[in-house]
């Protein structure tokens, strides 16, 4: 039979070739190709190809795939040509990239492994029961082909006979044999594929119990061989929130120092596997219900643990970053790395843990603030202090360095502490070493390059390289903040039913920076002979080998500080706020009930502003300038304005002595608070301007009448001019009848011509008058003239 056969597969190249159906109606003999299938046999001459189904989707699931693959079919060669000339089908060729078992293992770790080479033993033991069957001749003779032994008539009785000797059924030997063939002959073909049961994530629903059984259920004392969680529930009960296995994880969550996984358990069967009863005195009694009745401590663990991100117990008790910390000593010390002052400064920042009240009431309560420091390593002197309520970011970092840099004279006499310039040394050092965090950022680059300083971050886990700094937090906390009213107890958090420490807190922002200021001055002070040179012991044995008297004493000898300009070094740190130029000054604005406004007495001038006739080009333009200006929210009374000449020193112009005890945040709350007063009060202000204006308005109508009248009494109606005329001998003729009223004795006031003494027209009776208010007469007169 001469068929037409395309080149491709004349030679017999379309083994493990890959087919799949596009229309299978219009097929004959091909009519039952419904998806990917492999051609593992080619028979030109008969006109036969065999064909076998690569493994399907379940039918029931299809995010699922079939393990079992059906058997070969044999169907006419003419077909198979015929629907690949008509594009009917079409042929892909498989490039597979087998990994060895190394390569694998290698990718695999902990349990994964386990199961992997579990899954290799099966494997290999099942090609152990197929090698007979592929290599009848014995081991290193070639295995046989898919053809070769369909064409061979006594395989099913080979088969029967292998499963017999194996003690398998011929069934398994046919699913295994048929699973080989459709993955192209390899021995992986034979792998369970356990770890896609179910669909990646979601592990199999139980209808039973898993695990061995109990002894009581072996030793047939009870029937049931244990609970089953979520019985019937599905593949993806364990994702219902009302699933056995979300409410263990659950209760697994809960455990805690004072809580144990025991009693996290036996909370969980509590609550719900058990019978709760409603006592006569209104308690409530629970009873849980049997142990097999009810999930196992095994259980809890597992699917806490699974659905918790696999987080062990320790890991919940330590929390995420304690529990990852490396805790092997590497036997150095932060001092090793400098020698001389100035050379490396350490920065990190932590939580105050101190709840404060506001400036302006003690029953307005804040949170914790953060508190950053910078230490000279070579000295451990802590240099530089920045503690607000901003959070922690590259801003406040920069403000540490800044605060490190310059004097603290003024910064500790706006606290009520006087220093000199030795007792609180400023320096900016040559490198500071910081965490990966608030010390990264566009601004800090650009200061490190701007005036010179370096930056050193150590490797993820190594915070023992700034060991100094992490144990002064602990230090602080425990000589300060624990001290002080309002703490949180080590920074812990409320439990259920505890008080609150904000309820606590008695301390405003000035009071607990002022017993800070004295911590850090005390600790300067404290002795430490460990770091004290032996030169500097032997020169003047008689000197306090304090941090500060180390410090001054390297200074002089030992510095590789960097010499900056501090006011540039100010300016260039201090973060950016919005503000306007008037003719008079430079005024702060700020969102204040989350509108941008000018905030009063906020107003900033200086001889150098003046001299830059800015203030002078704003009153000729009529018209005010917007700009930035850079500000510490917690000092208000120095500002600096960016120009195209130089930064220019700005001081506030308030004059009062409590003004740098104030923050920003604490004069917008003020001003929001003054706000509010004024919003309550606008219905009593409106109330008073609206009875002014009727009173005034009332007036006028009178006035008015009364004018018509004397107009209607005369003869002629007067002249424009003669309202104008005789104005002095008016202004005579009335200080004279004003004269006269003053010296009249029964008179208690003016009253004016042909009027009673309470000033009102006899033409309007008193009873009358009375009885009106002045705003129905304002009305009843509006209304008779628009009637007119």
């Amino acid at each position: 039979m001469n068929l037409d056969l395309p080149p491709d597969i004349k030679l017999g190249a379309v083994l493990d070739n890959l087919l799949e159906s596009i229309e299978p109606t219009s097929l004959t003999g091909l009519a039952d190709l419904t998806g990917p299938t492999r051609i593992i046999g080619l028979l030109p001459q008969e006109n036969k190809v065999w064909l076998i189904d690569f493994p399907r989707k379940s039918k029931s699931d299809p995010n699922q795939m079939e393990y079992y693959v059906g058997s070969p079919r044999c169907a006419p060669l003419s077909d198979l040509v015929d629907a690949l000339n008509g594009k009917l089908i079409y042929k892909l060729n498989l490039t597979t990239t087998s990994l060895t078992d190394d390569q694998r293992r290698s990718y695999c770790g902990g349990r994964a492994l386990k199961s992997l080479e579990k899954d290799f033993k099966r494997r290999d033991k099942r090609y152990e029961v197929l090698r007979p069957l592929l290599q009848p001749a014995g081991e290193g003779t070639p295995l046989r082909s898919a053809l070769e032994m369909l064409r061979d008539t006594s395989l099913p009785k080979q088969i029967r006979k292998r499963a017999k000797a194996c003690g398998r059924s011929p069934a398994t030997l046919y699913c295994w044999l048929n699973r080989y063939w459709a993955l192209g002959s390899k021995a992986s073909a034979l792998e369970s594929g356990f770890g896609r049961c179910g669909n990646p994530g979601h592990p199999k629903a139980q209808q039973a119990k898993l695990g061995r059984g109990t002894r009581l259920f072996n030793a047939g004392r009870i029937k049931s061989r244990g609970y089953a969680l979520d019985k019937g529930g599905g593949k993806d009960a364990h994702e219902d929130l009302n699933s056995d296995k979300q409410k263990l994880a659950f209760f697994y969550r809960l455990i805690k120092h004072d809580v144990s996984r025991r009693d996290a358990y036996l909370m969980a069967c509590s609550t719900y596997w058990a019978e709760h009863e409603i006592q006569p005195d209104g308690s409530k009694k629970v009873s849980m219900l049997p142990k097999w009745e009810r999930p196992t401590f095994g259980q809890f663990i597992r699917w806490g643990k699974i659905l918790n991100d696999d987080r062990t117990v320790t890991e919940i008790l330590l929390g995420v970053r304690k529990f990852s910390q490396r805790f092997d000593a590497r036997g150095g010390s932060v001092q090793d790395v400098a020698a001389v002052v100035g050379q490396r400064g350490v920065f990190d920042a932590t939580s105050t843990d101190v709840f404060l009240t506001s400036f302006i009431s003690r029953l307005k309560k804040l949170p914790a603030m953060t508190r950053s420091l910078i230490k000279d390593v070579g000295s451990t002197l802590i240099v530089g202090l920045n503690c607000s309520w901003e959070p922690p970011s590259p801003n406040t970092a920069m403000k540490t360095i800044l605060h490190a840099a310059s004097s603290k004279v003024e910064f500790c006499r706006r606290f009520g502490i006087i220093i000199t310039e030795d007792e609180w040394p400023a320096i900016l050092h040559r490198t500071y070493t910081a965490d990966h965090g608030e010390m990264k950022g566009h601004a800090i680059d650009a200061a490190s390059t701007q005036f010179g300083f370096g930056l050193n971050y150590p490797p993820t886990m190594r915070g023992d390289l700034k060991g100094d700094i992490e144990s002064q937090h602990h230090t602080d906390h425990k000589m300060l903040d624990e001290k002080a009213p309002g703490n949180t107890a080590g920074g812990t958090h409320t439990k259920r039913g505890e008080e609150h420490a904000a309820q606590r807190a008695l301390w405003n922002y000035y009071e607990y920076m002022r017993e800070l200021i004295w911590h850090i001055l005390e600790y300067n002070n404290q002795e430490v002979p460990d770091f004290q040179p032996l030169a500097m012991l032997r020169e003047n044995p008689e000197i306090r080998p304090t941090r500060l008297n180390i410090f001054n004493w390297l200074r002089t000898r030992l510095s590789a500080e960097i010499s900056c300009d501090v006011d540039e070094l100010r300016a260039f740190m201090l973060p950016d706020h919005k503000a306007i130029i008037r003719k008079n000054g430079v005024y702060l604005t700020a969102k204040v009930h989350g509108r941008e406004q000018i905030l009063p007495r906020m107003r900033f001038t200086s001889p150098a502003l003046m001299a830059t006739n800015l203030l002078s080009e704003v009153r000729r333009r009529k018209e005010v300038l917007h700009v930035l200006i850079k500000l510490d929210e917690a000092d208000l009374t120095v500002a600096w304005l960016p120009t195209k000449s130089g930064m220019i020193k700005l001081n506030c112009a308030v004059r009062d002595s409590e003004w740098r005890r104030v923050t920003l945040a604490d004069w917008v709350s003020i001003q929001e608070e003054l706000q509010l007063d004024v919003d309550l009060a606008a219905g009593t202000d409106e109330q008073f301007a609206a009875d002014k204006a009727l009173r005034r308005q009332s007036t006028t109508h009178q006035a008015k009448g009364e004018l018509a009248k004397e107009m209607d009494a005369l003869d002629a109606k007067p002249s424009k001019k003669s309202f104008r005329d005789g104005l002095r001998g008016n202004l005579a003729e009335e200080m004279k009848r004003l004269r006269n009223a003053e010296k009249s004795a029964d008179t208690a006031g003016f009253a004016p011509e042909g009027a009673e003494p309470d000033g009102q027209p006899q033409s309007e009776p008193v009873s009358d008058r009375q009885e009106k208010s002045a705003a129905s007469r304002a009305m009843e007169m509006a209304n008779e003239e628009e009637f007119q």
